[in-house]
C-alpha cells in the first residue's frame, strides 16, 4: 500500500509530503517535492529547513507560517479547515537568490481515529507563472507610459510634436558633443 501511495504522489505535479507532530516529513513524498526542495530524501527533514529557513527574515508570511505550524496539532480536528484558511497561500523560498522559488501551499488534515495524525502539504511551484505576470505587468506599464506620452504630444497638436523632436535632436547633439563620439557609434 505504501508503494501505491508513492506512485500516486509521483503522478502529481505538485510537491506533496506529510508531516507529523514533530514537524518533520513522514511517510511518502512526491518526486516533485524532491525537485522543488532540491533534496533526494525528505524523510524526517524538519519543516523549518524546508519551508521556514529559506524564507527571508523580513517576510511576514514566515512569522505567520511559523505560528501556524506551532498551533496546527493543538487545534481540534473540527476546526482544521478554519485554521487552514489562516495559513499563508504563497511563500517565496530564497528571495535574495538570483532564482527565488514561488510556492503556493495548501494543507490538508490526515485524520486517524478521529484525531489529527499528520498534515498533508501540497506545494505548487508557481515561479514561472509569477515571472510571466511580472513581465506582463511591466509591458502594460510601458504601454501606458507610451500612450500617455502620445496623448500629451497630440493634445498640443503637430507643433508640440515638432517641438518635441527638435528638443530630442538638440539633446542628442549635446550628448554626442560631450562624449565626442561620431554619429555612427551611437
Amino acid at each position: 500500500s505504501m508503494q501505491k501511495i508513492r506512485r500516486l504522489f509521483d503522478s502529481i505535479v505538485q510537491g506533496v509530503f506529510t508531516f507529523g507532530l514533530d514537524l518533520q516529513v513522514h511517510g511518502n513524498w512526491s518526486v516533485s517535492a524532491e525537485r522543488i526542495f532540491d533534496r533526494q530524501n525528505l524523510l524526517e527533514v524538519p519543516l523549518r529547513e524546508l519551508l521556514l529557513d529559506p524564507m527571508a527574515d523580513w517576510d511576514p508570511e514566515k512569522n505567520v507560517l511559523e505560528q501556524w505550524l506551532q498551533t496546527v496539532f493543538e487545534t481540534p480536528v473540527a476546526q482544521f479547515d478554519a485554521l487552514a484558511e489562516l495559513a499563508p497561500r504563497e511563500i517565496i523560498l530564497r528571495p535574495d537568490s538570483p532564482e527565488p522559488t514561488h510556492l503556493q501551499i495548501e494543507f490538508r488534515p490526515v485524520i486517524q481515529d478521529e484525531a489529527l495524525a499528520s498534515v498533508l502539504c501540497l506545494a505548487t511551484d508557481v515561479t514561472d507563472r509569477r515571472a510571466a505576470e511580472l513581465e506582463a505587468q511591466a509591458r502594460e506599464q510601458e504601454n501606458q507610459r507610451t500612450i500617455a506620452m502620445l496623448r500629451t504630444m497630440s493634445s498640443g497638436g503637430g507643433a508640440e510634436l515638432v517641438r518635441f523632436w527638435g528638443q530630442s535632436e538638440k539633446r542628442w547633439a549635446e550628448i554626442r558633443e560631450v562624449i565626442a563620439c561620431p554619429d555612427a557609434m551611437l
